[in-house]
């Protein structure tokens, strides 16, 4: 089986990668460092030009040489904020929306058009809790998530015709050293171990996972009662 795996070098992407490697996937790792291309035992990393549709076009090309894609697994994104929405500089709405719903637009219509043809895959998107839940001060963030999730939503319902499912997860703060650093006066008891979310990504694209498609899973972090 072969996973693709979108922002494979971020925190959460690493974990991903590790994750489905365990399983036993072929990985490919996609995103846009400038590390050179890496490849080892089963998995392999590409770095490629996500800002267009070409490179996006040109970078999945090179993906294919390790096999059909089955699994796409979208962990990209970025966030800004801390003004309200008639504040919001029209470059840091384009930026928001570049990143966390056109970036993923592009690869999920790359590895949709090999799974149409195939009849069968399966498409995870990691979005946020503030599609569902905005926040104040993060306007164009939180469109941009809620924007992906409809996006989901819609491979999902489009894709049920071809074997195709999509779910999205919905977290809320993910506990990553990231994170960790820019709110350091945050308590990170509550916020979401990666851990469960490559447990979530592992089932839905496992034998069961079809059972959820078009699901929007919030995940919201521990509740206090259970915090050691």
């Amino acid at each position: 089986m072969v996973t693709w795996i979108a922002g494979a070098t971020g925190e959460l992407g690493r974990a991903l990668v590790a994750g489905f490697l365990g399983r036993g996937d072929r990985v490919v790792g996609l995103g846009r460092s400038p590390a050179a291309d890496a490849e080892e035992e089963g998995y392999r990393y590409l770095d490629g030009d996500l800002a267009s549709s070409e490179g996006v076009k040109a970078l999945t090309d090179r993906a294919q040489a390790f096999g059909p894609v089955e699994n796409l697994v979208v962990a990209v994104g970025a966030w800004s904020g801390g003004t309200p929405v008639h504040e919001v500089a029209p470059r840091e709405w384009e930026a928001m929306l570049e990143a966390n719903l056109t970036v993923p637009f592009r690869l999920m219509r790359a590895a949709m058009g090999i799974m149409v043809q195939r009849r069968r895959g399966r498409v995870v998107t990691v979005g946020s809790l503030s599609a569902m839940d905005a926040a104040p001060g993060q306007g164009a963030y939180n469109a941009a998530k809620a924007g992906l999730l409809a996006l989901t939503r819609t491979v999902a319902a489009e894709g049920a015709r071809s074997g195709i499912c999509a779910a999205c997860l919905l977290p809320a703060t993910i506990d990553t050293a990231a994170n960790r650093r820019a709110m350091a006066t945050a308590d990170p008891a509550g916020w979401v171990d990666p851990a469960a979310l490559v447990e979530l990504a592992l089932f839905l694209t496992g034998p069961h996972g079809a059972q959820l498609n078009g699901a929007a899973l919030t995940v919201a972090g521990p509740p206090a009662a259970s915090r050691s």
